[in-house]
C-alpha cells in the first residue's frame, strides 16, 4: 500500500510480480511514470508503466483510491480500469472532496486496511 508516489509502486509492484504480491492498495496514485529517469527511455517507462504491466493479465487484486478533487489520479484510476481485465480484479474507492494530501490518504486508511484484510485472507504461515 502506498499513496502518490507511493502508491505508483504499491500497483507496479504487485503487477510486476504477482506471485510475491496478491493484492496492492494504491492511495491517490498515479499510473505513469513521470521520473526523467524513467522517461528518458521508452523501454525503461515502459517496464515500469503500471498503465503497460496491466495489460498482462496477472492474477493480482488491486484497490485504486482517489478523491474528485485531485483530478489527474481519478483520471489515471479510470485509465487503469479501461485496461484491466481478468484474471486482475480491479476496485475503486473515490471520495468526493479532499485533493491530494495527508489527510484524505489517513481517512481513507480504514476503508483500505478492510479491503486489504478481505483480499489476504488468513495467512497460514
Amino acid at each position: 500500500m502506498g499513496y502518490s508516489t507511493g502508491g505508483f509502486c504499491a500497483a507496479k509492484l504487485a503487477l510486476q510480480y504477482p506471485r510475491l504480491y496478491g493484492a496492492a492498495v494504491s492511495l491517490s496514485g498515479y499510473f505513469a511514470p513521470t521520473s526523467p529517469l524513467l522517461t528518458r527511455s521508452p523501454q525503461l517507462g515502459q517496464q515500469d508503466s503500471p498503465l503497460v504491466l496491466i495489460r498482462h493479465k496477472h492474477p493480482v487484486a488491486l484497490l485504486l483510491a482517489a478523491s474528485r478533487q485531485d483530478p489527474g489520479t481519478v483520471n489515471q484510476i479510470q485509465a487503469m480500469a479501461a485496461a484491466a481485465q481478468p484474471p486482475t480484479r480491479l476496485f475503486t474507492y473515490i471520495v468526493p472532496k479532499g485533493g491530494h494530501n495527508t489527510q484524505v490518504w489517513s481517512a481513507m486508511l480504514p476503508t483500505a486496511y478492510q479491503w486489504l484484510t478481505r483480499q489476504l485472507g488468513n495467512p497460514t504461515r
